[in-house]
């Protein structure tokens, strides 16, 4: 989807299917990878390597609010993006990429 906004960098439809691509690869399979050094941290191991990790995730936080807030401006210059098969499109990709990611979880345990 970002690459179709790459080719297409005229289309705001495909810069808001773009921009929710990035919010999920941020929020979900970049951010969420933080909770495995947590725990460990629970655990007593790399202790010292929480101090790089909580800055990396503070930088990274930083990516999403201001790609987040892009979303929403562009969702309020376009108004015709505010649509029931665009917001159909983002839940649909949200809940497929939250199930992607607890299928490869789930191998990961075994």
């Amino acid at each position: 989807m970002i690459q179709d906004y790459v080719d297409d960098p005229e289309s705001i439809s495909k810069l808001y299917k773009a921009l929710i691509a990035y919010l999920v690869l941020e929020g979900i399979y970049f951010t969420g990878e933080f909770a495995y050094f947590h725990s460990l941290v629970r655990t007593n191991r790399m202790i010292g390597s929480i101090i790089m990790i909580n800055l990396i995730k503070e930088d990274e936080t930083q990516y999403s609010v201001l790609y987040g807030t892009i979303l929403q401006i562009i969702m309020f210059e376009f108004p015709e993006l505010n649509t029931k098969e665009n917001m159909d499109f983002a839940v649909e990709y949200i809940k497929r990429s939250v199930e992607k990611e607890k299928e490869k979880e789930k191998e990961w345990a075994n």
